[in-house]
């Protein structure tokens, strides 16, 4: 078997190769590996903005408050859509 970091091309073309290498009846648990990462993705992006709202709210009330004290409970409420 050829590694990705040793072949020359993406990681795409890499993946592409290996399904088409796989026979048929391994097919099946690998597309659904597929569809489950890519399901996972609006996730991901949605927990990622929260992380980047979190960080960048409490940084903001730190800098006005110098404490640190419930900074950041207060910036992931507001972040999360707390009143």
């Amino acid at each position: 078997m050829i590694y990705w970091k040793q072949r020359r091309g993406s990681l795409l073309e890499f993946l592409i190769d290996i399904d088409f290498s796989l026979k048929p009846s391994s097919l099946a648990p690998v597309l659904a590996l597929y569809v489950l990462a890519i399901s996972q993705l609006p996730i991901a992006i949605k927990t990622s903005a929260e992380l980047a709202c979190i960080g960048e709210v409490s940084n903001q009330l730190w800098k006005r408050s110098k404490t640190h004290a419930n900074v950041n409970v207060i910036a992931v409420q507001k972040c999360n859509g707390a009143p």
